[in-house]
């Protein structure tokens, strides 16, 4: 008996080595799998957010002929040159977070530049 135990006790370890390994890989992929979800979903959100609004100033400038700059009908026209900055960003390994906060801080000057522009005549 003592023999048939010493026989299973090497293939338990290896059972229990392998079961941790198989336990170690699942967390580390659902651990990846739910924070590139939550990126993607903040993402969306500041997309929708974004383009939402550059859909009503596109509608005021074309429905309601509001006169603006070049300035202006080039940001509206040129979305993606003009606002995103992962889309003119030269590093493929920068933080995620730094890109957000660069593409918020840029999306908001240029709607407040969009937003005096299209307020001017009223100001007048």
């Amino acid at each position: 008996m003592d023999l048939e135990g010493a026989e299973i006790e090497p293939d338990w370890k290896k059972v229990e080595r392998d079961m941790i390994k198989v336990g170690l890989k699942n967390g580390l992929s659902d651990g990846r799998d739910s924070n590139f979800q939550k990126s993607f979903d903040t993402g969306y959100k500041d997309g929708f957010r974004n383009g939402y609004e550059l859909g009503k100033l596109q509608f005021q400038r074309t429905q309601l002929n509001r006169p603006v700059s070049a300035q202006t009908t080039e940001l509206l026209q040129n979305t993606s040159t003009g606002m995103c900055v992962a889309c003119t960003s030269e590093k493929d390994n920068e933080d995620v977070a730094d890109v957000r906060r660069k593409q918020n801080a840029l999306f908001g000057a240029n709607i407040e530049k969009i937003n005096r522009d299209f307020n001017k005549d009223n100001l007048d």
